[in-house]
């Protein structure tokens, strides 16, 4: 396949160096990486693909209705939404009305004022912090934690979770809970 030249300013082309440099590989391969990673983050191809998933999907993004009026979409309280594939883009619209930008993807928390909601990073946060929903934190105070990785090092557990989770169902599984309170008292936990 035959090269071309594309025009990018010196700031880019910086850029493109450094993340090509770092993973060893050439111009193109880092630019095919770039766009490999935009699809598969940004699953519309245009802005009008997104809204009219949008209007089918409001559910998705937190609303009950979305209607598509003029340039914008309203919820159902009368609300005016943009959507935007990069949030950057709504820059270029007249924002005066508009309540809430959605965007596929935003690095910015706002675009004239207006808040942004991104779903990609609405969505990787969501999934980072996602919890197991079998489980529940519990938080205990460093100095106890401390002398609990010094406990498990002597042990064969693996973590601090799976020490305390063991500990208690002992204590609560224990018949004697006299014999469970000297068993904690011994740890450090009473």
């Amino acid at each position: 396949m035959g090269k071309t030249t594309i025009q990018i300013d010196e700031e880019t082309r910086r850029k493109l160096k450094i993340m090509a440099s770092k993973r060893d590989q050439s111009y193109d391969q880092a630019l095919e990486d770039l766009l490999m990673v935009f699809e598969s983050s940004v699953p519309f191809q245009t802005r009008q693909e997104f809204i009219d998933w949008a209007i089918n999907n409001p559910k998705k993004l937190g609303l009950t209705q979305l209607e598509e009026k003029e340039e914008y979409l309203t919820t159902h309280d009368g609300n005016t939404v943009n959507l935007e594939l990069l949030a950057k883009d709504a820059e270029k619209r007249d924002l005066e009305k508009v309540n809430l930008i959605i965007a596929a993807y935003s690095d910015r928390e706002k675009v004239k004022g207006v808040p942004v909601l991104s779903l990609v990073k609405h969505v990787r946060e969501k999934d980072l912090k996602k919890e197991d929903p079998d489980k529940f934190s519990v938080q205990i105070p460093i100095q106890l934690a401390d002398k609990v990785k010094e406990t498990i090092d002597k042990t064969g557990f693996t973590s601090i979770n799976e020490f305390i989770t063991s500990t208690i169902r002992d204590t609560i599984t224990s018949e004697d809970m006299g014999e469970a309170r000297k068993k904690l008292r011994k740890l450090g936990y009473i």
